[in-house]
């Protein structure tokens, strides 16, 4: 009847198949899956079922299901074309927090003299020339409002008794994020590298793993969200 009414219209044909999961083999589990959601069972009589021919069929199987209407594989092509489209490549858009590398340096320069008045014997040369250098990458790269986000919504999470883990992944290697106590282990001590996590030859945006209490974490994304 589709066929009839395309012809009498003289509207073009398209060749289309539902694709739900990739490989035929999924089938079962995607009915599962379809279960799962209506809160149903496999065995079920009156249910949604999935098809077993809603998988990602390749061009060769396409053509042998549409053997008798070439034209309408042929539309599926031109429909592609059509439908081509490239986004436009954008570096990310972080918000605007006002003289980004002037606070970042105030900030994490204030927060490292608090950290080493626990450490008396703390090397501070040391110490200070890895801050001057992880802020100047930093900076360099235009990272410094990243760093004073992601210091400023620990430190609400944890002026609000929300647990926030210590740190973890190549973020632990940063002194300045151990001075704005994003992190809380000391990659001096423990030798850790902060090239792994912000490198000039490999550049990326930063991205910190940060733990916070499974129950509440949903108010520290809803400041965020409100503040950003």
């Amino acid at each position: 009847a589709l066929l009839d009414l395309a012809y009498a219209k003289d509207i073009p044909l398209v060749a289309t198949n539902p694709a739900n999961f990739a490989e035929a083999d999924f089938h079962a589990a995607h009915d599962a899956m379809l279960c799962i959601a209506a809160s149903a069972y496999v065995e079920s009589e009156d249910r949604a079922r999935s098809s077993p021919d809603a998988w990602m069929k390749p061009a060769k199987e396409m053509q042998r299901l549409f053997e008798d209407l070439p034209e309408a594989l042929a539309n599926t092509l031109v429909v592609a074309q059509r439908c081509a489209v490239m986004a436009p490549k954008r570096d990310p858009i972080l918000p605007t927090v006002g003289d980004k590398a002037g606070q970042l340096r105030a900030d994490a320069t204030a927060g490292l003299e608090r950290r080493l008045a626990h450490i008396p014997d703390a090397d501070r040369d040391v110490y200070f020339q890895r801050l001057d250098f992880e802020l100047n990458v930093i900076t360099q790269m235009g990272f410094p409002g990243y760093f004073l986000i992601v210091a400023d919504f620990i430190k609400w999470a944890k002026d609000n008794g929300i647990a926030v883990g210590p740190g973890r992944g190549s973020g632990a290697g940063s002194v300045v994020a151990w001075s704005l106590t994003i992190t809380d282990l000391d990659p001096i001590k423990l030798g850790l590298l902060f090239e792994r996590f912000l490198n000039p030859e490999r550049v990326s945006m930063p991205d910190f793993d940060i733990d916070f209490c499974e129950t509440r974490r949903g108010e520290v994304i809803r400041y965020v969200q409100q503040k950003y």
